[in-house]
Order: structure tokens, then sequence, then C-alpha cells
């Protein structure tokens, strides 16, 4: 069930409670398959995400209603 809203209580205060909210959700999920990494602009610094292999569909998966939002987006790993 999609969670409208956080409640103010339980939202980070700042980049460190954020990232180790990230941090736990990403240990529950397990094995990473990669990592989201951008900036709002060039001059802000990167944020970076894990993205939990669990969340992943690989070559010829089939994804129907058992994911939320189904999307295409290609990726440049180096």
């Amino acid at each position: 069930m999609p969670i409208e809203d956080l409640p103010e209580a339980l939202q980070p205060k700042d980049m460190t409670e954020a990232y180790a909210l990230q941090d736990h959700i990403a240990e529950a999920y397990g094995a990473i398959g990669g990592w989201k990494i951008g900036a709002p602009s060039a001059e802000a610094e990167p944020l970076f995400a894990p993205m939990p292999r669990a969340w992943m569909a690989g070559d010829g998966a089939v994804v129907g209603e058992v994911r939320r939002y189904r999307g295409l987006e290609s990726e440049i790993a180096f």
C-alpha cells in the first residue's frame, strides 16, 4: 500500500538521517543490483541510492501487476 505522506515526526531531518534510513531499507531487501547517482544541477553535490536486485527485472522478464510503476530507463554503466 503506497504511503501518501510520511508523518513529519518520521521524516529524516538531514542527509545523515536520510542515508541511515536508506541503508536500513537496502539491508532489508538484500543484494544490491546497482546504484542511482545524480545531482539536481551541475553545482550540486551528487546524491546516491542503492537499487536492490529484488526491485529489478532481468532480460526477458514479464512485468505485470506485481510492479506498481512500470517503465524503461536506460542506464550507463562504467
